[in-house]
């Protein structure tokens, strides 16, 4: 039996660009954004996944915890607004209590991702768990990313305010790409003009 891969997923940021909290927006199929990333996570083999929220203060947070309330995904829960990507996805790792050869990392607006585009990247990852593996599409890198577990101490000393995609340049010889024909790999919402392409 092939294990599944657990999934961290940054959920804290403040939504600044759209206004308002995004990621329980309404979608046309009649899911949620951060529904519709955790159901291609989890039907793409993703388990178990962390979603690092705001604190129980921030706007939405309620929602949010409902939309999280599914069978193998968590809410971990800062006292505090974390700073930045890096800070949430420090506390997504000390979250998970179990490790396999590594984790997938997705922002929580990757609204385009898909079963099939995590399944890909889970079939790389697989054949190599040393390597970093990015889908790609039309020469795009996208999400989700699966990063290898000896990589989680260079992920922990990386400086605030550097995101994980430094590590594509600290390591290139470790990463792989994999291409995939579903363009929402690319995808995420940060402003109006974006959530007019999934509102119902």
């Amino acid at each position: 039996m092939i294990e599944p891969l657990p999934a961290i997923v940054p959920a804290a940021g403040a939504s600044l660009r759209m206004g308002r909290p995004k990621l329980t927006l309404p979608l046309a199929d009649g899911s949620v954004v951060i529904g519709r990333v955790l159901d291609a996570l989890r039907r793409g083999g993703a388990s178990p996944i962390v979603v690092v929220g705001p604190p129980r203060s921030a706007a939405g947070w309620a929602q949010l915890a409902d939309a999280c309330e599914l069978p193998g995904v968590s809410l971990c829960i800062p006292d505090v607004p974390t700073a930045d990507m890096r800070e949430s996805l420090g506390l997504g790792l000390a979250a998970l209590e179990a490790w396999a050869e590594g984790f997938l990392l997705t922002p929580a607006d990757s609204v385009g991702i898909t079963p099939a585009v995590v399944a890909a990247v889970l079939d790389q990852f697989r054949a190599d768990p040393s390597r970093i593996v990015i889908p790609r599409h039309g020469g795009r890198r996208g999400h989700p990313v699966a990063f290898p577990r000896d990589l989680i101490a260079a992920l922990e000393a990386l400086p605030p305010g550097t995101g994980p995609n430094a590590l594509r340049q600290l390591f290139p010889d470790r990463v792989v790409l994999v291409d995939v024909e579903e363009v929402g790999t690319l995808v995420d919402l940060d402003t109006p003009e974006d959530y007019e392409k999934f509102r119902p």
